[in-house]
């Protein structure tokens, strides 16, 4: 997630959900697990049985509309996002 005072980010930088997914399957099976309500990450077990990954998509895929959470930041304020 960008925290962005000095405009160092930018799109171009971004490697998207879609493609962490895509490499990692191109040396593992992956299953996705099924979505729970106010999860930010979207889950997958490898099919051998041994792990799973959580990729946050927050960038290329929001999920603001099912978010949960607040945050609180180094200075001590409560913010909704990240």
């Amino acid at each position: 997630m960008p925290f962005d005072g000095q405009k160092l980010w930018g799109t171009e930088k971004v490697v998207s959900g879609k493609e962490i997914v895509e490499r990692i399957r191109e040396h593992y099976d992956l299953i996705s697990v099924t979505h729970t309500i106010g999860s930010t990450a979207k889950i997958f077990q490898f099919a051998e049985g041994r792990g799973e990954i959580g990729v946050i998509t927050s960038m290329t895929e929001p999920f603001c509309s099912d978010c949960d959470r607040i945050r609180l930041s180094a200075d001590g304020k409560i913010v909704p996002c990240l």
